[in-house]
């Protein structure tokens, strides 16, 4: 399955299963084929409506494609565009069969094709040349493909045709990972690197890479979905949703609320991958109030007001996502199939008076995601009233990121790996990403021989720092918040200090962010008291949530306002710790000090749909 989808380049009907809509040709040499260039990842890249005919021949130039009828057989193929990269083999001027000058017959050669592809009524994208991971002493890419990049460059601009300039965005991509990193790259004979070709890791980096210059390059190709709630003739382009149309997979679209009572949850058949969301709010008539969560009552957008007449427009980035190699638990599996793991984005529309105008629906792949490892503290709460603080952090964020919550209930950092979650995870990753990493109450529960804070758990930390700086990505340690105990002189009293610390020393070994929660709860529990701390936490009488007659009592799961507090401390600890990603914070998220919590009396998220009986999270 692919693992993600940076491109749609064609509207199509969610859930349906049709040819593709839209054909990419790829000519070009050996950087581009499948088997050892960018061209599969590209592939892996791009939505089921998208079909990639690669004609690319490793050792072919720009002339040499054409002279051996290969180009002939891209033209037959009649496609939608033509991605053109050469350079590598037309530098071999000692070669009469292949070589070229970068400033007649290069760029003639190039003229060609594109005046080719434009008579065949397709569209053609030049793309520079992949640099070649040559590495001079100043730690910076030295490349000999500059002359014909600018002919590229010269052709493009002449015919005023779309450029990718992927001989730039690999030196940038190259450099910004470091050498250590952009060799895994490489394909390997014995002790020898291959700095000219892609293996598969490299393919996907570079693929996803040309995937995003494209939309980049020819935005027309960045089409998403788009609905309209509002009554009448929908706008163009837009699909109108009539008031309690039911989900139907064939269409791809619709509610899947259960009664008119409950919050309205809309859903919409995607491929996984990151998703910018443009939602439209108000009313031409009425005072609108609305809450947006998303997937398992994720917060997306926190109470937007408007009068009648009036109407505001939120824009955030939700990740979708499905289980691939993760084992998943049976609270996962349901029936149904718990909305972080499904085929669907469902998006709830809740608060005291919704009126969602319209939403708008595009892949994007230039947004920074947030993995998140961790457990029933962190994790996406499936019913209400327990809450992790991860499922409130996407609110704190603006579109540029997306959040992608994988922690799990009753998880220790063995067990997620065990679980192929991390895996998971690391499949879906692209450097430059983040991974957060939060564990601690279970793992104190690891019964294995020689297990403790100082010891296993140390170095289960030390191999997911590790796994995920491999795939170029940046780990942050999340140093576990505490239970909620308190000592006869009313302070909280830690039971997980040992764990706290561990995580501390291997961020200070492995020079690791680290986000001390631990420290922050602690401040937070004390400044609302032994009485009032239990407004953070799942404390409610009996008969209060559905299918709970005894009076709910833990100490160790937070409900919304608990998880919600705690994410505005992972926001201040961003600030502190991780500065390039504090760039992405929402302009709203202002300060927080955890010795002055917000009060829980003026704590208002409207509740989501129970959907079944409330069930206690594994683990304590």
């Amino acid at each position: 399955m692919r693992t993600a989808v940076l491109v749609l380049l064609c509207l199509t009907v969610p859930g349906r299963t049709e040819e593709p809509r839209v054909r990419i040709a790829l000519a070009g040499d050996s950087t581009v084929t499948a088997q050892a260039g960018w061209g599969e990842g590209f592939t892996s890249a791009l939505p089921k409506s998208v079909e990639v005919l690669n004609f690319s021949v490793g050792g072919r130039s720009s002339k040499s494609f054409r002279d051996e009828g290969l180009w002939k057989k891209v033209l037959a193929a009649k496609p939608d565009y033509v991605l053109i990269q050469f350079g590598h083999n037309d530098q071999k001027t000692d070669d009469p069969k292949r070589g070229t000058d970068p400033a007649t017959t290069f760029k003639a050669n190039l003229t060609q094709f594109v005046e080719d592809v434009l008579a065949a009524g397709a569209k053609p994208v030049l793309v520079t040349s992949l640099s070649r991971r040559d590495w001079a002493a100043d730690g910076k890419i030295h490349s000999t493909l500059v002359p014909y990049v600018e002919a590229v460059k010269a052709v493009a601009k002449d015919r005023k045709v779309p450029l990718i300039d992927l001989h730039a965005r690999s030196i940038e991509l190259y450099e910004r990972l470091g050498r250590a990193e952009i060799d895994t790259f490489s394909p390997r004979k014995g002790t020898e690197i291959d700095n000219t070709h892609l293996n598969a890791k490299g393919s996907t980096a570079v693929g996803r890479l040309v995937a995003e210059e494209l939309v980049k390059a020819v935005p027309t190709l960045a089409v998403g979905q788009r609905y309209t709630f509002e009554s009448g003739e929908p706008p163009a382009g837009f699909t109108a949703v009539a008031a309690g149309q039911v989900f139907d997979a064939a269409r791809g679209h619709g509610f899947l609320t259960a009664s008119p009572k409950d919050p309205a949850l809309f859903a919409v058949s995607l491929d996984e991958g990151n998703y910018r969301v443009t939602m439209r709010f108000g009313s031409a008539t009425a005072a609108t109030s609305t809450t947006v969560k998303a997937e398992t009552r994720r917060l997306m957008v926190e109470r937007v007001d408007t009068t009648p007449g009036k109407f505001e427009t939120r824009v955030f980035t939700v990740n979708v996502r499905r289980p691939g190699v993760a084992k998943l638990n049976d609270r996962e599996k349901g029936p149904p199939v718990t909305p972080g793991w499904d085929d669907l984005l469902t998006l709830e529309f809740n608060g005291k008076k919704p009126g969602v105008v319209s939403v708008e629906i595009v892949p994007v792949t230039d947004a920074v995601t947030v993995f998140l490892a961790g457990d029933s503290t962190v994790t996406d709460q499936r019913h209400e009233p327990f809450a992790g603080w991860g499922q409130m952090l996407p609110r704190f964020f603006g579109p540029t990121v997306a959040v992608s919550n994988h922690a799990e209930s009753g998880l220790a950092l063995f067990s997620f790996e065990g679980q192929k979650r991390l895996a998971k995870i690391l499949g879906m990753m692209k450097p430059g990403d983040y991974l957060f990493i939060q564990f601690g109450h279970n793992d104190q529960k690891d019964k294995r021989a020689g297990a403790g804070a100082f010891t296993t758990y140390k170095a289960d930390l030390k191999r997911f720092v590790a796994a995920a700086r491999g795939k170029g990505g940046l780990p942050v340690l999340v140093a576990p918040m505490e239970r909620r105990r308190f000592n006869d002189a009313g302070q909280p009293t830690p039971t997980l200090a040992d764990y706290a610390a561990a995580v501390r020393q291997v961020g200070k070994e492995e020079k690791v962010p680290v986000i001390d929660l631990h420290a922050m709860s602690l401040k937070l529990y004390a400044a609302l008291g032994p009485e009032k701390s239990a407004r953070a936490f799942v404390h409610y009488p009996a008969k209060t949530f559905p299918g709970r007659d005894e009076a709910l009592k833990d100490n160790t799961h937070h409900n919304a306002y608990g998880g919600y507090e705690l994410a505005r401390c992972v926001v201040e600890g961003i600030k502190a710790s991780v500065p390039a990603l504090a760039k992405h914070l929402a302009a709203d998220v202002g300060s927080f000090d955890p010795e002055k919590p917000d009060s829980p009396e003026k704590f208002d998220l409207p509740v989501s749909a129970f959907g079944g009986k409330t069930e206690t999270p594994a683990g304590n």
